[in-house]
């Protein structure tokens, strides 16, 4: 099967082979719109609001704009790659080597560290243990422990959530936010969280 893929801008990506023109981060996160996580299982929520709120938590902590860009960007690469649980991606090796090549590629372009930085990885933590806890409430796991998540941070998601819990938005709504994230990215220093978020959880 030939290993290239259409992409909603029409162009042609090469899966083995990532180039800097693919990556394009408008285009690339208006396909996340669409991409859920959790394989669909947490509903229809997305991996673009996903990285909203990952964005967000950053910018409570930190007003770098080079962290808050990371922490935007950090699942980016999926728009070519697809959000695959972590549990069948420890089954696909060569898979791995893919998704790694466009997560580096993704970092190359976008002036983003190769080695994703400690406090954008703390953050993806803190935000997986709430959306399990609030997208998926059967799942027997206190999901903090699991992940080593310090209530702290469970608490700090729930600051920038508004103390409510996360919901899925609509599509509207996610375009909207990452139109805003996105150029908050752009700038010097971020905003404070309530208004580079623009929608509530």
């Amino acid at each position: 099967m030939d290993p290239r893929m259409y992409t909603r801008s029409g162009r042609m990506v090469d899966l083995r082979r990532p180039s800097a023109a693919d990556i394009q981060p408008q285009v690339m996160m208006e396909s996340l719109l669409y991409l859920t996580r959790f394989t669909g299982h947490a509903g229809a929520y997305s991996v673009a609001q996903h990285s909203v709120l990952v964005a967000c938590f950053v910018a409570r902590i930190t007003d770098s704009a080079a962290l808050f860009a990371e922490a935007l960007y950090h699942d980016l690469h999926e728009a070519y790659v697809g959000d695959v649980a972590s549990p069948l991606k420890s089954l696909l090796p060569d898979y791995q080597a893919i998704e790694e090549s466009w997560r580096l590629m993704t970092a190359q372009v976008l002036g983003l560290p190769e080695i994703p930085s400690v406090l954008v990885r703390r953050a993806d933590q803190a935000l997986c243990a709430v959306e399990m806890q609030d997208l998926m409430p059967r799942a027997p796991q206190d999901w903090a422990q699991v992940l080593g998540v310090k209530r702290a941070d469970i608490q700090g998601v729930r600051e920038i959530c508004g103390g409510a819990r996360i919901r899925p938005w609509t599509v509207d709504q996610t375009r909207e936010t990452v139109r805003d994230a996105l150029a908050v990215a752009k700038r010097a220093k971020p905003v404070s969280p309530p208004s580079c978020l623009g929608a509530v959880c």
